[in-house]
């Protein structure tokens, strides 16, 4: 799964709180509906200022680097967990 860029900011339509299991160890998940713009410069998001979504995002900290991370979950709602690919 992709790792989404966080340096600018989408607006979040919904957000949850779950504990989650990844890479072995249970973590505090937060996930969020989120309206992206797609970064193509030709698309109407970018032109208009009309967005892409929602999608959902999970966010949590790696417990093997300690790093914040950011996960694509798709359009409907599912939790992460170990089965998933980082």
């Amino acid at each position: 799964m992709a790792v989404k860029d966080v340096s600018t900011s989408s607006p979040v339509v919904e957000s949850r709180h779950r504990m989650g299991r990844v890479g072995g160890k249970t973590v505090d998940v937060t996930y969020q509906l989120e309206l992206v713009q797609c970064g193509k410069q030709t698309c109407r998001c970018r032109r208009v200022g009309a967005v892409h979504g929602p999608y959902w995002y999970a966010y949590y900290r790696r417990p093997s680097t300690g790093r914040n991370v950011s996960r694509y979950v798709g359009r409907t709602f599912r939790e992460v967990d170990d089965r998933d690919p980082v």
